[in-house]
């Protein structure tokens, strides 16, 4: 039998709004005991089926196609647990009746929204009465024929028996439905997992081969050993390619060092960082572009034509060091990116321009700074990565305070001493916590 559902009845209520709406409907056939009774001169019995029974599966049938479900199920329940009790009460045990009992302890169970403590309550309730109408009930108030007593009983065994193995049936359905689901959903999560598995796999491998590009491209530390024996480079990527980017090169006799930080991390940071480094070998090597404000200036060009007045966050900070090793001079100009210089177990900080490489509302030039080195002098160039790093015991970042304590305590050992000093600090401070960004930190000795 197929029921119109109504739209207030959810999705997920429909199998219960079925299985019941057939139940209430069943219910309204006490009108048939009204009459029995009648006949059989019990009125107690043929007032209580008239006045409460037929009305309660009558609201219930309509509180149900109104979506109140919950309210309509207790309604019915509470109507067969007292109408056994009055049966039992009135016509006595041997009538049957209490035997109702037993398939609404497991009706009780039928509903899934009502908690296993109630559930166990109402079982509790159930057992009590039983016992109840069985210690001080064995005569009901009315003798009815040995004949009508064995039919009722019959009758009343058959009902239960047939609803208990309806209420099995139910369990037992909805539990093979919801092992073949599970089972069938564990399929499909299983393939799915496999096609995940397999495009992982396939990413990966595509980053990995973009990781072997991008270390081709970033410079190998020779041209720095050649001009700065004492120099070490941290370089840190928070993913398997990097954002952070730096450069080495020279060029009539001086030497360019560039440190990079580009928009985003990862895949998207490291496409940044491919276009910055064409861009610089472009402006460097090609037009033989020596001021550092000038090479900002046209990667700042160069980025804006890029990418045609995309939005202002495409683009990179930078710190770009030009060293004349025949005047012992260093001309310096960053874009977001400062440079510490430490000079006489004193650390100064060489400040940027607020601006980034790229597009900018409130675009400013860059402008350079000229100074004249000293035998010893040491020149850290640096990204932000270390500096944003969360951890400590109140979870917050190291700042650049603390940087330059680290750099200044360590200052007096070799270059190469100060990197393993300088990620030990780090990887203490930064504990259990993830990596948040890319990180480096380039340090010369002159």
């Amino acid at each position: 039998m197929s029921f119109f559902i109504p739209n207030r009845v959810k999705p997920e209520n429909e199998k219960f709004y079925q299985i019941t709406q057939r139940a209430y409907r069943f219910g309204l056939f006490h009108i048939g005991l009204v009459f029995g009774f009648y006949l059989l001169d019990i009125p107690e019995m043929m007032w209580f089926n008239l006045l409460i029974s037929v009305p309660s599966f009558g609201l219930a049938l309509a509180l149900n196609r109104l979506g109140r479900h919950q309210l309509a199920f207790a309604i019915a329940f509470f109507e067969l647990y007292v109408h056994q009790v009055l049966g039992t009460y009135y016509l006595g045990w041997s009538i049957g009746f209490q035997y109702f009992l037993v398939y609404l302890a497991g009706l009780s169970f039928f509903n899934p929204t009502w908690s296993r403590k109630f559930q166990v309550a109402v079982l509790v309730l159930i057992g009590i009465t039983f016992s109840v109408l069985y210690l001080f009930f064995q005569n009901g108030v009315y003798t009815l024929p040995p004949a009508l007593v064995d039919s009722f009983f019959l009758s009343g065994a058959i009902t239960a028996i047939l609803v208990l193995t309806l209420l099995i049936n139910r369990y037992s359905v909805s539990g093979y439905q919801a092992e073949e689901a599970l089972k069938k959903a564990n399929d499909e999560l299983g393939e799915k997992n496999k096609r995940i598995e397999h495009q992982h796999e396939q990413i990966l491998s595509s980053i990995s081969y973009a990781e072997r590009i991008q270390k081709a491209v970033i410079p190998v530390g020779q041209l720095l050993e050649q001009r700065f024996e004492d120099h070490f480079i941290s370089f840190k990527p928070r993913d398997i390619v990097s954002g952070d980017f730096y450069w080495f090169g020279e060029r009539d006799g001086k030497t360019i060092i560039i440190c990079a930080d580009c928009t985003g991390h990862g895949v998207p940071g490291a496409f940044m960082s491919m276009l910055g480094i064409t861009l610089i070998e472009d402006v460097i090597m090609q037009q033989g572009l020596l001021a550092p404000e000038e090479i900002l200036e046209r990667l700042r060009e160069g980025i804006k034509k890029s990418f045609r007045q995309n939005e202002q966050q495409d683009g990179m900070d930078a710190s770009v060091c030009v060293f004349d090793h025949e005047q012992r001079e260093l001309t310096f100009a960053g874009a977001n990116n400062g440079v510490f210089l430490l000079r006489n177990d004193e650390l100064m900080e060489l400040k940027p321009v607020k601006n980034p490489v790229g597009h900018y509302l409130k675009e400013r030039p860059f402008t350079a700074e000229l100074l004249s080195l000293e035998a010893g002098d040491q020149i850290y160039l640096y990204t932000d990565g270390y500096i944003d790093q969360f951890g400590g015991p109140e979870d917050r970042k190291f700042n650049r305070k603390q940087m330059k304590t680290v750099l200044l305590a360590n200052s007096h050992l070799p270059m190469a001493e100060q990197q393993v000093a300088f990620e030990r600090s780090m990887e203490s401070w930064q504990a259990e916590t993830p990596q948040t960004d890319d990180c480096t930190l380039i340090g010369v000795r002159v």
